[in-house]
């Protein structure tokens, strides 16, 4: 990936760092952990399902508006309230 942001990168150097320290100090793993392993190396991929078509509904809903004090920090806007949109552009 060519520029990924920043916190997907340390997420993923978060895991490169461990199996560095895996790597490094030789562990291995118990024999629940090499027998998964070995089943997934002898395992037909092609068929793994990842998803199996059931929604889950919202665990959690909540409604969110900008009232009360959330807006009063920000510099008030000559051509007053209206639809905005601040895009970021990943180069």
């Amino acid at each position: 990936m060519e520029n990924p942001p920043a916190a997907f990168s340390e997420w993923i150097q978060g895991y490169a760092d461990e199996i560095e320290e895996i790597r490094t100090l030789h562990l291995e793993g118990d024999e629940t952990i090499n027998s998964l392993w070995k089943h997934l190396k002898n395992s037909n991929l092609s068929n793994l399902i990842v998803f199996n078509g059931k929604n889950q509904l919202p665990l959690l809903s909540s409604e969110w508006d900008q009232g009360g004090g959330y807006n009063a920090l920000c510099p008030e806007d000559q051509f007053g309230p209206r639809d905005m949109l601040m895009l970021v552009v990943w180069r």
